[in-house]
């Protein structure tokens, strides 16, 4: 149900060297599943963009499991971790994106 759910979200996310993060959808309600039973939270494909000179927009299979958000070039790919810990981030809306809907996820490290 969860991967269902997941299907349904169409986010964006934006990395910038500063340490944060843009995401963007445009689902009206988010469900998160704390205890699941591999930690994964909530997973799906997001658009993570490029930090080099091109900025371009990349296809990722992103998912927060253990408090962590993390993502992979494919499914069955290794993790790469984005951000430590979720707890200590804050969210912010970002309007200075070309996509729609963006909100920015800032961690303090």
């Amino acid at each position: 149900m969860l991967l269902e759910r997941a299907k349904h979200l169409k986010m964006k996310i934006f990395c910038q060297w500063d340490h944060s993060l843009d995401f963007s959808y445009d689902d009206s309600k988010v469900e998160f599943i704390v205890d699941a039973p591999n930690g994964v939270v909530m997973e799906g494909y997001l658009f993570k963009r490029a930090s080099n000179a091109f900025k371009t927009w990349n296809r990722r299979w992103f998912s927060i499991q253990n408090s962590q958000l993390v993502y992979q070039k494919k499914l069955k790919d290794s993790l790469t971790v984005v951000v430590e810990d979720l707890r200590l981030c804050s969210v912010k809306p970002c309007e200075d994106v070309e996509r729609r809907f963006c909100f920015e996820v800032v961690s303090p490290f």
